[in-house]
Order: structure tokens, then C-alpha cells, then sequence
């Protein structure tokens, strides 16, 4: 078979790569349900609004918590002033993913990765989860991985190519100390082999570090590192391996190709630093999981590798060869559209919309909304109404005891105890949704707050439709 010209491996893995990005927006339209999934994007999308109408705020305005600046919420406000902000969290991030895709092609050139290992490896990132995740889903993480890229790309250049690259990395602090410290190693690891660019990484890591101190260290200091959630349930294989569940995981065929390109690579060059630069970075991610999404294109170059290596073995049996590759590429493909159909299924769908909209027309903006810390990003966003706890666990004041009272309101029976903390929070609805009921909060049908409602003198059933209910708190105290 005739090997592929780097244009044909350019262009087809640009197609491939928009119709995977186009999928899940794509279908979710289709089948009437909102484009956008799960609950952190509507945070985003919060969050770009305010911006855009008020300015940055230094507090969030319907929960108790700082507010520091993200890059991807100026960038979607901003956008804004051209076009819909909700159709700006859709394009973003497919733009930033096309855009990320061509520099890691013309990186990987960089750095005299043959054509067959290339074409391999730009095949299995596009089909990886995470960068269907980085790349049709809405998140602050699209931005940072093109500019890393980016600047990575123009840092191998010559060093008329330095300038720019400086200037990309220095403003990597602005977007976390997490990708600031992913990009330090990065560097690091490439100046290392290439001793002609220490003193420029010496120079960015300056930079870096002085922006860090100036820049995140003074809110770490002011508000503190976030506290863990306990209540937040997830173990080492669920955060690390995306065919159990995790957004931001690897396909199990991409973790076991992985290993067969870190020792095909090995044999070739024993590069200890980038090795044990690696395993650092891996071990922190079964704590950080947020690691696996810098670390997404970095892996491909293994599962590349690896999967190029299965397929030029020298096998007795030809047939054992392409059932062997067969299964790789069903392997891989079976965690892309493991993910891609949980993506199409998550909530909010239709109805959940529509509920927190009459919500909206049917509340004061005062009011505060009680129900799972889950739902709380949509009824932030689409209700525009005060919640105790959503998602973005990091910061909220009293968290612990929030959580400890939520699940008070959520499990007791003792109506005085409830209404007493439904009280102290000055909670006015509480939001129901089918989910809550099959097992996300209870299991029975009367069971705690379940059982409560039916005293019609302290709540009143509003709203009742698609098994979704809103219920007003009569007396609060």
C-alpha cells in the first residue's frame, strides 16, 4: 500500500477530527436537547455573561465565594460582543481543537517523527476521549492547551521565533499554576536535550515564577488552598481510565498502547529526566486528575508510537496481524463512543430547561433555590436564582457545613429540624428532578424531604411536569 503524503495525513485528520467535534453538539441539537452538557459549562457561560454586562467581580454574585479570573471567561465575553456568548462556548472550543491539532502536526515534523509514527499518532488523539472532552465540550481548558502548544512550537523554532514564545509562556500564570508547572516541565525536558535552549527556558521559567508570585500567590494567601471535598466520591481508576466513567480519563486501549510506545521509544533513547518527569506526573494525576488533560497530547506520541510498533512487528501469522490491529482500533473506538454516548444522554435536557425557566418567570431574583449541589450550575445560569451549593466546589465559604445541612434537608423526617435549616438559608424553592429520585439522592419514595412534602402547610407543589417538581417553602421558620 502506498504510504500517505503529509498533505492526505493533514487533511484526513482534519475531517476526522470536525466530524468527532461536530458529534456530540451536533446530535444533541438534532435530538432537541440543549447543545450543551453537564453542569460546568454552564458556569462558564454564567460567569462570561456577568463579565460581559458588569465587569469582572471580585465575588461570585449568587454564590458565597471569590471570584479569580478565568482567561476563557474574558475570551467567551469578549466574543460576545460579536455574537451570541452561547454560541461562543460551542465554536471556542472546536476552533481551538482544529487550531491544536495542526501545531502538534507541524511539532511533530518539528521534531523528525517519521510519517508513519505521525499519522498513528494523530489518529489516536483524535479518537481519545480527552480530546473530544477538550474540544466539543465547553471548559477553560481549550485555550491553555492551544497556547502551550503554541508556545512549544515556536520555542523548538529558531530563536528569532523566541519573542513570541516568551511572551505566551509568561502569561500561562494567568491561566494556573497547574499549566505554568506543565509548561515549566515541558520546557524543561526539550532544553535538557537541546543544551542550546537552556537559557531561554531559564529566562520563561523567570518569568513564570515571578507572575505566580504576583499573580495566584496573593488569593492562595488571602482565601487559602481550596479544601478537599470529601463529598465528592471518585478513586484512582475511575479519575484515571475514561471507560469507567471519567470525563477527563484515558481509554483503557490508549493506557495499554501507551506502555508499548514508552518502551519502543526507550530502546531508541534513554531519556531519564523526560521519564521521571512523566512518572511524577502520572502519580500526582491519580490525586489531580486535571494532570491527564496536559498530559493528553503528550501520551499520544506513546499510543502512537506503540500502535505503529503492533502494526511493523514482524508477525509469523499475517492473520493473527490484522485481527490483532482490528481489535485495537474497536478498542479504541469503543471508548470514544463510550464517551461520546454519555455526553449525548447527560442532563440538562429539554424539560430541565424549561422548568428552570418558568422558574425564572415565576420567582423574585431574591429567592434562594435548594436541591442537589449537582443541579446547582443550571439553576445559577438558566434561573438566574441564589443556590447553596453547585459543582464549583473550590471556595465555597462553609463548605463542609453546607453540604452537612443539604443532606439534613435532604434525609430527615423531622419536619421542625428541616424547616429550622430551611430557614437559615432563607431557602425559598427546592428543585426536584427524576435523577434525584432514582438514586442520586434517594432511594424510596418517601423517604426524608420525600416524605415531608406532602405537609401542605409548610410546602406548596408549583410546578409538576416531565417528572420534574418545584416546590415553594410556605414557612421557612
Amino acid at each position: 500500500m502506498k504510504p500517505l503524503s503529509q498533505k492526505q495525513i493533514l487533511s484526513y485528520s482534519i475531517l476526522l477530527a470536525v466530524f468527532l467535534l461536530l458529534l456530540i453538539p451536533s446530535v444533541r441539537f438534532l435530538t432537541d436537547k440543549p447543545i450543551l452538557p453537564g453542569a460546568a459549562p454552564y458556569y462558564h457561560l454564567r460567569m462570561a455573561e456577568y463579565i460581559k454586562e458588569n465587569g469582572i467581580p471580585n465575588q461570585d454574585a449568587l454564590i458565597s465565594r471569590p471570584y479569580l479570573l478565568q482567561p476563557y471567561h474574558l475570551m467567551m465575553a469578549l466574543t460576545g460582543n460579536f455574537t451570541n456568548i452561547y454560541l461562543s462556548s460551542i465554536v471556542i472550543p472546536i476552533i481551538c481543537g482544529l487550531a491544536s491539532l495542526l501545531l502538534f502536526y507541524f511539532i511533530l515534523k518539528q521534531l523528525k517523527i517519521n510519517s508513519f509514527d505521525i499519522s498513528a499518532i494523530l489518529f489516536v488523539l483524535i479518537l481519545s476521549p480527552l480530546f473530544i472532552f477538550l474540544f466539543s465540550i465547553s471548559n477553560q481548558y481549550s485555550p491553555i492547551i492551544f497556547l502551550i502548544l503554541l508556545g512549544f512550537y515556536l520555542f523548538i523554532k529558531d530563536k528569532y521565533y523566541f519573542i513570541p514564545a516568551f511572551a505566551l509562556f509568561a502569561i500561562m500564570p494567568f491561566f494556573g499554576i497547574l499549566p505554568s508547572t506543565i509548561s515549566a516541565a515541558l520546557l524543561l525536558v526539550y532544553s535538557i536535550n537541546n543544551k542550546h535552549k537552556l537559557k531561554q527556558f531559564y529566562t520563561i521559567l523567570s518569568a513564570m515564577i515571578i507572575l505566580i508570585l504576583a499573580y495566584q500567590l496573593p488569593f492562595i494567601f488571602y482565601y487559602g488552598i481550596p479544601q478537599k471535598t470529601e463529598f465528592i466520591q471518585s478513586n484512582i481508576l475511575t479519575n484515571l481510565i475514561s471507560d469507567l466513567g471519567s470525563d477527563i480519563g484515558f481509554g483503557i486501549f490508549n493506557i495499554l498502547l501507551s506502555f508499548v510506545g514508552l518502551y519502543s521509544v526507550w530502546k531508541i533513547k534513554k531519556q531519564i529526566t523526560a521519564y521521571i518527569l512523566l512518572l511524577i506526573l502520572l502519580l500526582f494525576s491519580f490525586y489531580i486528575p486535571q494532570i491527564n488533560i496536559y498530559l493528553t497530547f503528550i501520551l499520544a506520541i506513546f499510543v502512537g508510537i506503540g500502535f505503529s510498533s503492533i502494526i511493523n512487528m514482524k508477525w509469523k501469522i499475517d492473520m493473527i496481524r490484522i485481527l490483532t490491529i482490528i481489535l485495537i482500533i474497536c478498542g479504541l473506538l469503543f471508548s470514544t463512543l463510550s464517551y461520546a454516548n454519555r455526553m449525548l444522554n447527560e442532563l440538562p435536557d429539554k424539560e430541565t430547561i424549561q422548568s428552570l425557566e418558568w422558574l425564572e418567570e415565576n420567582s423574585a431574583t431574591t429567592n434562594v433555590v435548594f436541591s442537589h449541589y449537582t443541579k446547582g450550575d443550571w439553576i445559577e445560569t438558566i434561573s438566574k436564582r441564589q443556590v447553596i451549593l453547585d459543582s464549583q466546589t473550590d471556595y465555597i465559604q462553609n463548605l463542609d457545613a453546607k453540604f452537612n445541612d443539604s443532606n439534613a434537608i435532604f434525609y430527615s423526617r423531622n419536619l421542625k429540624n428541616t424547616k429550622s435549616i430551611l430557614g437559615n438559608y432563607s431557602i425559598k424553592y427546592i428543585w426536584i428532578d427524576p435523577s434525584m429520585k432514582q438514586g442520586q439522592v434517594w432511594t424510596k419514595e418517601e423517604q426524608g424531604l420525600l416524605f415531608l412534602l406532602r405537609n401542605n402547610e409548610t410546602f406548596r407543589n408549583v410546578y409538576s411536569k416531565d417528572g420534574i417538581e418545584i416546590w415553594e417553602i410556605l414557612m421557612s421558620s
